[in-house]
């Protein structure tokens, strides 16, 4: 038996929000070969509030399929945002 370890993957929701210069998204994504109780994996992104063009700013995985921590994203002002889950954090 081949046993694989844990990946990203298919998208499952996305939730985004933005400020009048930049957006954040958040993807979360099932875990591939989670075994038992399979997790998720969270994507962050940023990108101009008139782009289609992402930028990863951090990835998470969590033990469990919570929900996207949509009070975990903040804007500072209109050049800075930050976002953080569990131990992670980053500012964009």
């Amino acid at each position: 038996m081949l046993l694989l370890p844990p990946s990203k993957g298919e998208r499952l929701e996305t939730w985004e929000t933005t400020n009048t210069p930049f957006k954040i998204r958040v993807d979360r994504h099932a875990e591939a070969n989670g075994g038992f109780v399979p997790g998720a994996y969270y994507v962050f992104q940023s990108a101009a509030a008139d782009s289609d063009q992402w930028h990863e700013i951090m990835t998470f995985r969590h033990d469990d399929p919570v929900d996207i921590p949509r009070e975990q994203v903040r804007f500072a002002n209109d050049r800075v945002a930050y976002v953080f889950m569990g131990w992670m954090g980053v500012v964009a």
